[in-house]
């Protein structure tokens, strides 16, 4: 899911002071939010055609983020393991104890607001219900999820 990738690298982006490492962080972000434009307007087509309720895409965007949950960063990290880590690229125990660190690290820096937006989006809600909920799903999210 494009919101999650593009969060991750913007928090990736935020912890490092390497500029190599902002710039293609940034590019990456930049490339993510490009894809969810794309997955967007495809979506308000069919939305239309197929006659998708809010409930439905409710329904699918809650399912999505329970299978999803820390796979983004999981991914991210475990290359990054391999990579720094050749002889311990298959010791689960190891990786977890490195990388615990690191998610907390990023966990802190995830852009909240950007997320619950992006995940608001497809719901396609009134702006007054939406502004009405952007704030306290920004600090539900922070609180549960971020800390």
């Amino acid at each position: 899911m494009e919101t999650g990738t593009a969060s991750l690298y913007r928090a990736l982006n935020d912890v490092t002071d390497e500029p190599v490492l902002r710039d293609l962080t940034n590019r990456i972000k930049s490339d993510e939010v490009r894809h969810f434009k794309h997955f967007y307007q495809a979506f308000r087509i069919y939305r239309e055609r197929d006659r998708i309720s809010r409930f439905s895409t409710l329904r699918t965007l809650l399912k999505r983020l329970s299978e999803i949950k820390n796979e983004d960063s999981d991914i991210a990290l475990r290359h990054v393991f391999n990579t720094r880590y050749p002889e311990k690229a298959h010791d689960d125990a190891e990786f977890r104890r490195v990388t615990t660190k690191a998610e907390g690290m990023l966990k802190r820096h995830i852009p909240a607001e950007m997320t619950v937006k992006m995940l608001l989006r497809p719901l396609d809600l009134p702006p007054r219900v939406n502004n009405f909920l952007e704030k306290p799903l920004t600090r539900i999210t922070e609180r549960l999820f971020l800390h």
